[in-house]
């Protein structure tokens, strides 16, 4: 992808400067096929991989629609922080 990609955001295309990445931006994630969204926020819950977008929209994808590969590549170029989270269960309450 080298420095400049496109990223799909609210179902259009955004071009995204990785040069400048400033991670308070957020974290891109690829999606196999193409395209992907920078998330200010993600995690995986029940196979489903959530995300908080930069305009604050909740998008859901099963986690296999994930290009890893990529992802990770990416925020490795970026030295950005790539951690699949998997919240922690709430304690019963009796």
């Amino acid at each position: 992808m080298g420095d400049v990609a496109a990223v799909n955001e609210q179902g259009g295309f955004l071009r995204v400067d990785f040069r400048d990445h400033n991670a308070e931006r957020g974290t891109p994630l690829i999606l196999k096929g193409g395209g992907g969204y920078l998330a200010r926020d993600y995690w995986v819950e029940a196979g489903m991989l959530h995300l908080l977008t930069a305009a604050g929209d909740h998008k859901i994808f099963p986690v296999s629609e994930l290009d890893l590969e990529e992802t990770v590549r990416l925020n490795r170029e970026l030295q950005a922080d790539f951690v699949l989270r998997i919240p922690h269960p709430s304690p019963p309450t009796n």
